[in-house]
């Protein structure tokens, strides 16, 4: 879908500009950072509601060193611990002490990880497009990014995680509020004692990026063996829950080791105290379980973590998924509320008041008309000339549309778009006026290039090869008319503030951009017509290329 924006202001020179701004289909939107964010946060809550039992009941294993009496002398299980609690501990409400700050936990640490893996994958696409490289990310890349994104979460995240592990290791007859527990904490470590575990967290920051990669390598999988376009709930479930699974295995002893440095154990065989124990670092804390139980130990509870990891993962990424396409609706539709409130500002419609205001800033004598043409359809372009009551002694080609896109990735009908306007346009428009000059035996032409046109520019091969055609035609057409008394001009503006300009770069490139730029300051429309005046009456110049970009190429 596009929608075709014509202005013409004329008075001595004659300018007819078409500006097409490209409106992204549904299927073609991005998900900006917050939506995934957003969806993240709102899968990972409700599936934490779902198996928190689950994960309260895995913590107890972790840090338990006792046998229940109901399961006789057998090591505790994710069954016989969760019989225990609801039995001995106050029923179902007990399989849910701790939620509240745990899903709080949950919420901010899901919403600030796929906030920032987004961003962070944006920026990393972004550039290596500029690098001229494919804007997919490699394995590599993708894990980098995905721990860095852990990292920063998992440091905002900590203390309140840290006090959700320590209610749930506390049994209902040692009950204690969050404000003890906070106190407790500091009264042991002081400030630091709220990120206490960080360092294996920092480890474990491989394990979502891990996640992510073995769910994207079954997902290409099943897609090629079904030849499916998406897949579906279930199976985004099921690869999901089995990329988890597979992701924890690898990492589980560090899972381990930071819930025991956090909670710690009562009593050890050599009757450290918990305080003692939770000052431990990670490494001695290693060596004394392997010591203690062997590298079994390690991995006690890790049945459970699996379970968990299994459904918890599954559930908040079917959950995710569906929330995902909802809120990629929500916010497409947003957008394009804004493109085309910004549109309406440009709409011919408006065209006889801005030509009504442009009447009374002229002076006096001066003629003003105004019609709208398509310059990208020949027979529009026809019609128009045909429709000029008048002879044209100065025409300006100043139509043009731009659309960024890897060489690899451009299709006929976005090339053949650009083509019609930017070349095509000027073609048509010079042929239809260029009688009249001929039978005036003088005229001015003056062809709106662009230094893309001469420079190149990473991602706008199509509109680079536009406007180069553009010179080529400028410098054929003064060796061509100049005889018969018609000068031929182009301008290659430098970049131009226009609402073209500003669909295409963001504010963090824009600010990017100025820095490149000699004056420090981006080209006004007015920057570009007083050039065209120059030009228009500069009656010993043709044949030229006069670049305005305010000292961008030195």
């Amino acid at each position: 879908m596009s929608v075709k924006v014509a202005t013409v202001a004329v008075s001595e020179v004659q300018q007819v500009e078409v500006k097409e701004i490209q409106l992204p289909t549904l299927e073609d939107y991005k998900l900006p950072p917050l939506g995934h964010a957003l969806s993240g946060a709102v899968g990972s809550a409700l599936a934490n509601v779902i198996v928190y039992p689950l994960d309260l009941t895995t913590t107890r294993l972790q840090v338990s060193k006792e046998k229940h009496a109901d399961s006789g002398d057998k090591s505790p299980t994710l069954l016989s611990t969760l019989q225990h609690i609801y039995h001995n501990e106050g029923g179902l409400r007990a399989l849910y002490a701790g939620l509240p700050s745990d899903t709080l936990a949950t919420v901010l640490s899901s919403f600030l990880y796929h906030y920032c893996y987004t961003f962070l994958r944006n920026v990393q696409e972004r550039r290596n497009v500029r690098l001229g490289k494919a804007p997919e990310l490699g394995l590599v890349q993708q894990l980098l990014l995905g721990a860095e994104a852990g990292i920063i979460s998992r440091f905002f995240t900590t203390p309140v995680g840290n006090v959700t592990t320590r209610k749930q290791a506390v049994r209902s007859g040692e009950h204690s509020t969050t404000m003890a527990i906070l106190n407790d904490i500091w009264d042991e470590k002081g400030i630091t004692g709220f990120w206490t575990g960080y360092r294996a967290s920092i480890v474990l920051t491989s394990n979502p990026s891990l996640t992510y990669f073995f769910f994207e390598y079954l997902k290409a999988a099943v897609l090629r063996m079904t030849k499916q376009a998406r897949l579906t709930s279930f199976q985004v479930f099921f690869l999901s829950a089995i990329s988890k699974s597979m992701a924890t295995a690898l990492t589980y002893p560090f899972i381990f080791l930071k819930t025991n440095m956090i909670v710690g154990n009562k009593t050890n065989a050599k009757g450290k105290d918990k305080e003692a124990e939770r000052n431990e670092s990670m490494l001695a804390l290693w060596r004394r379980i392997v010591k203690q139980e062997g590298v079994s130990g390690l991995y006690k509870g890790i049945q459970s973590q699996i379970t968990k990891g299994f459904f918890n993962h599954g559930i908040m990424y079917m959950i995710k998924d569906r929330v995902s396409l909802w809120l990629t609706v929500v916010f497409f539709a947003a957008y394009k509320a804004r493109l085309r409130r910004r549109l309406a500002r440009q709409n011919p419609q408006n065209l006889e008041k801005a030509l009504a205001g442009l009447k009374q800033e002229v002076k006096e004598g001066a003629w003003v008309n105004g019609h709208i043409c398509d310059v990208s359809k020949e027979d529009a372009v026809q019609r128009f000339c045909k429709s000029l009551d008048t002879p044209v002694s100065t025409l300006v080609n100043a139509a043009g549309i731009s659309q960024s896109g890897l060489f690899t990735q451009l299709r006929t009908p976005e090339l053949t778009r650009i083509l019609n306007v930017n070349l095509m346009g000027t073609i048509w428009m010079t042929q239809g006026l260029i009688r009249s000059m001929i039978r005036q035996k003088q005229g001015c032409i003056i062809n709106l290039s662009s230094v893309v046109g001469t420079r190149g520019n990473v991602g706008q091969a199509a509109y680079a090869a536009s406007k180069a055609s553009v010179v080529g035609l400028t410098l054929s057409l003064a060796k061509e008319l100049g005889p018969r008394g018609i000068r031929v001009n182009a301008i290659a503006p430098g970049f131009i503030d226009t609402d073209m300009t500003k669909d295409i770069l963001s504010e963090e490139k824009r600010s990017e951009y100025v820095q490149r730029i000699g004056l420090g300051r981006f080209g006004r429309p007015e920057d570009i017509a007083h050039g065209c005046v120059y030009l228009a009456q500069a009656s010993y110049i043709t044949g030229q290329v006069l670049t305005i970009d305010g000292g961008l190429i030195l």
